[in-house]
């Protein structure tokens, strides 16, 4: 039976959790785009208000780590943020230059960076959490 800590069951929290944060990011891209805001700095602002809220869930849901995230995780996630902000950034910059509108250009980068997300959060961020043992479903 697969453990809480398996690949497909972060899988399944982190796409729950990530979820919400799509939702929180995508509804203010979408209000400060309508509100006359460039795209990119919409994209970038929902990005980073998305940040905060999926820091603490995917710490306490997704990887299920007790009490708040300590500072090296903060650190680790805020430079995973990072590169995600420039891949994200560069992917809708390149979508819109492609006349994609921005809503469709805005869900295409958020794949993209979900998978990157994930990822990192899996194997750098949480590295020293996500597998106290190994079983074969990890």
């Amino acid at each position: 039976m697969p453990t809480k800590t398996g690949f497909l069951a972060q899988l399944r929290r982190f796409l729950l959790a990530g979820g919400l944060v799509a939702a929180i990011d995508t509804g203010c891209f979408m209000l400060l785009v309508q509100l006359g805001m460039p795209v990119i700095a919409g994209n970038a602002l929902g990005m980073l208000l998305g940040f905060m809220l999926g820091l603490y869930l995917h710490h306490r849901y997704t990887f299920q780590v007790e009490g708040l995230p300590t500072w090296p995780i903060a650190l680790r996630y805020l430079t995973a943020f990072g590169f995600n902000l420039g891949l994200g950034t560069l992917t809708m910059q390149l979508l819109t230059q492609l006349a994609l509108p921005p809503l469709p250009a805005k869900l295409l980068t958020m794949g993209v960076v979900t998978l990157s997300n994930f990822l990192l959060g899996r194997y750098i961020v949480f590295k020293s959490i996500h597998r106290p043992h190994l079983s074969k479903y990890d």
